[in-house]
């Protein structure tokens, strides 16, 4: 018999703050005198205080103003919501570490959370949904991916986000990353995604997949597995990477330019964390992040080719797969490619023609109601 994979589920721990080091946290006093933040401020708790993410006290800075503005029963309700928040992030900080030994590849790290929605955010309706199993984009920590993570459970919705393996917070062997240099499509991450999958959703059961930029091709690699398909009644894929080919100066002149449209959104700015590698001088430190951007340049290898992943990607009979584009998205430029999805009969396009690679991150409140939606369209067509 062959080498078996194996999982270690490290417990959840609660942190006193975001563990990832967010290069916007330098902008800090600047968005505070702008009023796009509150003050640095923290959530009591049992074990100990925990300061609120920027994602949060961006919204706080928000409820604020409406409630200056409001009458005594509508800041009943705005201070309803603040304290709804709090309790969201105070479990997207309940984190843990996730081990994955591959075959023949060493044990790779990855931070994890599952976040349930409070009882207030319950409704008859999204208690009937199954939980949404989320992967983020390149290189991402769970952080980058913050905001969805806490808007989707205050929608109602439970949410196991899982960081990649090659990002700040994680840990990859050699062989990891000498696999991604040499995958033609996205299997050794794939081959993650599916044992992490197993250990913190189960083997059984069924789950919502979604995918954020190379999250996207690495869920529709998943979703040609039929043990998956089975199990998945919906997927979504959002602002996904490989759908058309590109060059090196294109996708970084693409980055640049996504950077500056986040920096002139100022108003938004505070719900995109931009996770930079902590500086050490450990040299264990040093070799770990050099194995780390092995595996990283690995997979932007493959997030610049058109990719023929999109066609065996299903989910169970009767559901649907939604891809969200972006008109304006720079990096990944998925609305120039959505031609790979024609061939597909179970996905249906939300066209965002304003937005950027990022607006569904940062403007999650506004386009998430819009993917629910049109999953529920979908169904009754």
């Amino acid at each position: 018999m062959g080498e078996m994979a194996e999982v270690s589920i490290g417990s959840q721990e609660q942190l006193a703050r975001v563990p990832e080091y967010n290069a916007l946290a330098k902008l800090n006093g600047i968005m505070h005198f702008a009023g796009t933040v509150t003050e640095t401020s923290r959530i009591a708790g049992q074990q100990g205080d925990i300061e609120r993410p920027m994602t949060l006290r961006n919204r706080r800075s928000e409820l604020y103003k409406a409630a200056m503005k409001s009458d005594r029963p509508q800041r009943k309700e705005l201070f309803k919501e603040a304290h709804v928040r709090d309790e969201i992030a105070r479990e997207y900080l309940n984190q843990g570490v996730l081990k994955v030994t591959l075959p023949g590849l060493g044990t790779q790290e990855a931070t994890y959370t599952t976040i349930d929605p409070p009882e207030s955010q319950r409704t008859l309706e999204t208690s009937g949904k199954p939980p949404i199993f989320l992967i983020p984009g390149a290189a991402n920590d769970i952080d980058a991916v913050g905001n969805i993570v806490q808007e989707l459970p205050y929608m109602g919705r439970s949410v196991t986000v899982v960081g990649m393996p090659d990002a700040t917070l994680g840990k990859v062997t050699d062989q990891f990353a000498q696999s991604v240099a040499e995958d033609t499509h996205y299997k050794t991450h794939t081959d993650f995604y599916k044992q992490a999958i197993d250990a913190l959703v189960g083997r059984e059961g069924d789950f919502e997949l979604w995918g954020f930029s190379t999250g996207a091709p690495i869920s529709a690699e998943i979703l040609s597995d039929p043990e998956y398909q089975r199990r998945v009644p919906n997927a979504v894929f959002i602002s996904p990477a490989s759908t058309i080919d590109q060059t090196t100066l294109q996708l970084g002149t693409g980055a640049v330019s996504e950077s500056q449209k986040l920096l002139r959104r100022f108003r938004t700015l505070p719900r995109y964390s931009l996770v930079l590698p902590k500086g050490s001088n450990s040299p264990e430190d040093k070799l770990q992040q050099a194995i780390n951007k092995k595996a990283t340049n690995g997979i932007l290898e493959k997030v610049k080719q058109r990719l023929d992943i999109w066609d065996d990607a299903r989910v169970r009979e009767g559901g649907n797969i939604v891809v969200v584009a972006g008109g304006r998205d720079e990096l990944t430029k998925c609305h120039k490619g959505l031609d790979v999805f024609e061939e597909n009969p179970q996905t249906k396009i939300l066209d965002l023609p304003d937005a950027s690679h990022m607006t569904p991150i940062t403007k999650a409140s506004q386009i998430l109601p819009q993917i629910f939606q049109l999953q529920a369209a979908m169904k009754k067509t």
